[in-house]
């Protein structure tokens, strides 16, 4: 479960990342609501960033947990059972996200259409979250180290600030100053 807390601490990281980039870039840089004082679209972009990290942090958890323990009652036979369980924890990963997953990632904001509904399986979901799972499922099983474990999780902590910036740049993008 401490391995999953990590994973959410990612989750929110990046989630907040690109809320941030995106608010800095559309209001702060772009000047695309020129009657919304900077002082205000500054503190939008803190507070919502912090909100929808902490939604993040919760869903990630919410979407990793059932494959996790899937995983450590399989490490109880050894690291390479537990290995083994990555390709079905990728179809539980994009089960619960597709199915159980309380709200929609996108909700419709920033001129996305919103999900409707359970989505088919197909092989690009897989994929993704056999790579998400993979990530996680890299990260728990790397508790073993004994040296490097704080460099791995600092520059993990860097990628999902670094994802998140990218998310938010592309988001901006969306949103052509007016």
């Amino acid at each position: 479960m401490t391995q999953l807390g990590w994973v959410a601490l990612y989750a929110a990281l990046a989630v907040a990342a690109m809320l941030g980039t995106e608010l800095v870039i559309t209001d702060l840089l772009g000047a695309s609501n020129p009657a919304r004082p900077q002082q205000d679209a500054l503190a939008s972009a803190v507070s919502l960033a912090m909100l929808l990290g902490l939604v993040a942090a919760i869903s990630a958890a919410l979407v990793f947990a059932p494959a996790q323990l899937l995983q450590t009652a399989a490490l109880r036979f050894g690291a390479s059972w537990s290995l083994a369980t990555i390709p079905v924890g990728a179809l539980v990963t994009w089960y619960c996200f597709d199915r159980i997953l309380p709200l929609d990632v996108n909700l419709g904001f920033n001129g996305l259409p919103a999900r409707e509904g359970a989505q088919p399986l197909d092989w690009q979901s897989y994929v993704t979250a056999l790579g998400f799972q993979a990530a996680v499922s890299g990260l728990s099983l790397s508790r073993g180290l004994k040296r490097g474990r704080g460099a791995l999780l600092l520059a993990l902590a860097g990628a999902a600030l670094v994802f998140g910036m990218i998310w938010g740049h592309a988001m901006a993008d969306l949103h052509p100053p007016v």
